[in-house]
């Protein structure tokens, strides 16, 4: 329940993809070219393992080279969310907003409780399971102030590859960012950069590179 997330204006109900628009994407999907699956939400890993592996059967079934991937929250992986992944040969992109304090202000779940924890739980997962993923970062008002802190810590940790995505406005309306998050994405890049230029660079950042 992310307190900046523009899909709970878009779709309060919370739909999910079912087998009729399954059914009419594969129906006209080109065969001889490499198709890109890319899911996200909400939160995509509500539809289930299931119908992740079904889908994957029916697009070999069908024909169809297929690449994967899927944007998550993290909250619900667990070791069969794993297993798909790597079975299917998914890229998963894992959304966290920095340290603690940063990602509990505004990632949260329903009950209002901070999801830090979980997600961190479940890089370390996808890690012993050798399933390869991003990271994500919503940059606003939130953590905009913590470029430095949010540097070291991605880097202690080893991470791969992180996207800096500017957060939106409200879509009705409403107060928008109270910072300019062009601080932080200079900041952020100063940082990079001097460890890409000494060879110390830990991870890639895709906007930089």
């Amino acid at each position: 329940d992310c307190k900046y997330c523009f899909y709970r204006e878009l779709d309060p109900g919370g739909g999910v993809m079912d087998e009729k628009t399954v059914d009419a994407l594969l129906s006209f999907l080109p065969r001889g070219v490499r198709v890109n699956f890319a899911f996200q939400g909400g939160e995509p890993l509500l539809r289930g393992a299931d119908f992740y592996r079904d889908l994957a059967r029916r697009v070999k079934a069908a024909g169809i080279d297929a690449a994967y991937s899927i944007q998550t929250n993290g909250v619900m992986i667990d070791r069969e969310y794993c297993r798909l992944f790597r079975d299917h040969d998914f890229l998963v992109g894992l959304s966290l907003d920095g340290t603690q304090a940063c990602h509990d202000a505004v990632r949260v779940d329903k009950n209002g409780k901070g999801t830090y924890d979980r997600v961190i739980a479940a890089a370390e997962l996808l890690r012993s399971h050798g399933v390869p993923f991003d990271v994500l970062t919503v940059v606003g008002s939130h953590n905009c102030h913590g470029a430095a802190e949010i540097y070291a810590d991605y880097k202690k940790r080893g991470f791969r590859i992180v996207q800096l995505i500017p957060c939106l406005p409200p879509l009705q309306g409403g107060e928008g960012e109270s910072c300019d998050v062009s601080d932080f994405f200079i900041e952020f890049f100063d940082l990079w950069y001097r460890d890409v230029r000494s060879g110390r660079a830990v991870f890639d950042v895709r906007e930089f590179s």
